[in-house]
């Protein structure tokens, strides 16, 4: 007998009306199994095609949490606010005021080290399981949290410091590949607009957990400084047990030596960098500081520009140019902007204005979003753009008088965010994981330039000044030291825009589509 292929509910029917007592027990039994069994068949088949979405959607949802978690957890660890915490840290760890810069210069090797470990680690976890890399570096960063809370001498702290940069610099690197790995449009703005955020909030996050001492509060716990919200560093562990669970059947393709070579191109003048920004802080003037970072600041817009016409690590849109942009004018703009609002706020006996720094962070991500949705051919003008909203940034905080409010810093702040968020964003559209890590390397050698430029601006008008005899005159040349750092920063942006406009500007690079398909062979690059 042929096999039946009806329903059971159609087969009930048809056998209610057997003329025969052979058909109503030979035929059901045999019609029922077969309908049974290509009924099976069926919802094995759509269970089948159902789990590898469930858990394709499962592994974008932990990369996405590891993003949100571990974002946070490199980015409290970078600023330095040892100064905030001098004397009980001097009491607790019994040294003299002889030993205070020594201290300092601890509490700030987590930058270095971080702009160290970001070659190397991308190349390693490009080369080996990105998770088991990301996992080291949380390892890495937990550890240093943990020395530097229970340092009871300067070198242990400053080796604490130190595992807390190589674990962010680690972390960083493999995070990119991860989100990579996923070939999505949106996780890229999202790592994007997250990047941003933290390195705009790093500062007021710092200085909101160890303020500055007003002479009537009494001093927290001083361990604060040197390993702020150790609570962030658990919750990204937690994420990267979730992404060790949910492994990702797509992959990268294996990089080849020319790739390796370009990632850690960036390495020897990073190291470089790294060691002289220690060495200037043993009594170098303002002046040879300026002039250390105006080099720096050279060869990482040489480099951009070289990267970005390399077929490994060059990118349609200029990532590698808007990386140091956004390391230039996020962290070193905003940074030193919540230190005088910070002071401000203790001279006039209130509190901390976070909630203007928050909205900047806000910004930066529904910019990074907005970049995103747009058309692929809107991409450029949304590079170009992001610069313009910095320069408007920039030009407000100048109008802006730090000492009138807390709340009038949302004028240059929010623009900055959603200009910096967006042109990221933007300039991933089509990168490659090449292009997108090499990037990275150069972002925090601009972090650190930024740093040592306004550090100096600021460091040579109190100079000017002396003698000081009074916090208010302080602040003054602090503020004045700032203002000219925005005229600074104003003309280096256009300059980045200007090198932006430049490498976008072939067509054959602009138009050319380095995209995954979901079918196919993978590439390395994220679907715009």
């Amino acid at each position: 007998m042929p096999p039946h292929t009806d329903s059971t509910a159609d087969f009930t029917a048809d056998f209610t009306e057997a003329p025969t007592p052979a058909t109503t027990t030979e035929i059901p039994a045999e019609t029922s199994a077969d309908a049974s069994a290509e009924t099976s068949a069926d919802a094995s088949a759509e269970t089948t095609e159902r789990s590898p979405r469930v858990r394709e959607a499962l592994t974008s949802a932990a990369v996405l949490l590891a993003t949100l978690a571990a974002l946070p957890a490199v980015a409290v660890t970078l600023p330095n606010t040892s100064l905030n915490v001098l004397e009980p840290a001097r009491d607790a760890l019994g040294i003299t005021n002889d030993g205070l810069p020594d201290l300092v210069r601890a509490a700030g090797l987590t930058l270095p080290a971080a702009l160290l470990a970001v070659p190397v680690a991308a190349v390693a976890a490009r080369r080996f399981s990105a998770r088991l890399v990301f996992l080291t570096g949380l390892l890495l960063l937990g550890g240093g949290l943990a020395a530097a809370r229970l340092a009871g001498s300067v070198p242990i702290l400053a080796g604490g410091r130190v595992a807390q940069g190589l674990g962010a610099g680690v972390i960083l690197s493999a995070l990119i590949v991860l989100v990579w790995e996923r070939r999505g449009r949106m996780l890229p703005a999202v790592w994007a607009g997250t990047f941003t955020a933290v390195l705009l909030v790093a500062m007021p996050a710092a200085l909101y957990a160890t303020p500055l001492p007003d002479g009537v509060t009494p001093p927290g716990d001083w361990r604060v400084a040197f390993g702020p919200y150790p609570e962030t560093a658990a919750a990204a562990l937690i994420a990267a047990l979730a992404c060790m669970v949910l492994r990702n059947r797509d992959s990268l393709p294996v990089p080849r030596h020319t790739e390796r070579g370009q990632l850690l191109l960036p390495a020897v003048p990073a190291a470089g960098f790294a060691f002289l920004s220690v060495v200037t802080t043993y009594g170098w003037s303002p002046g040879a500081q300026l002039v250390v970072g105006c080099i720096a600041l050279v060869a990482l817009l040489g480099l951009a520009i070289v990267g970005s016409r390399d077929a490994t690590t060059g990118s349609p849109l200029g990532c590698a140019v808007v990386m140091v942009t956004v390391g230039l004018l996020t962290y070193p703009v905003a940074g030193p902007l919540a230190g005088l609002a910070s002071a401000t706020a203790v001279a006039n006996g209130a509190a901390f204005p976070l909630i203007p720094f928050a909205a900047a962070g806000a910004a930066a991500m529904l910019g990074a979003l907005l970049a995103a949705r747009m058309p692929r051919d809107a991409a450029r003008g949304a590079v170009l753009g992001g610069h313009g909203l910095i320069i408007v940034a920039l030009l407000l905080s100048l109008a802006t008088d730090v000492a009138s409010g807390g709340w009038l810093l949302m004028a240059p702040l929010i623009p900055l965010g959603a200009g910096a968020g967006m042109a990221l964003a933007a300039s991933l559209r089509g990168a490659g994981v090449g292009a997108a890590l090499f990037g990275l390397a150069l972002c925090l050698p601009a972090v650190l330039t930024g740093q040592l430029l306004v550090l100096s601006l600021q460091a040579g008008r109190l100079q000017r000044m002396q003698p000081i005899t009074s916090a208010q005159q302080q602040l003054y040349g602090l503020t004045a030291g700032y203002r000219l750092w925005l005229i600074v920063a104003g003309v280096i942006t256009v300059l980045l825009a200007a090198a932006c406009l430049r490498v976008t500007a072939t067509p054959a690079r602009a138009s050319r589509d380095t995209r995954p398909r979901r079918t196919g062979t993978p590439t390395s690059a994220p679907t715009p």
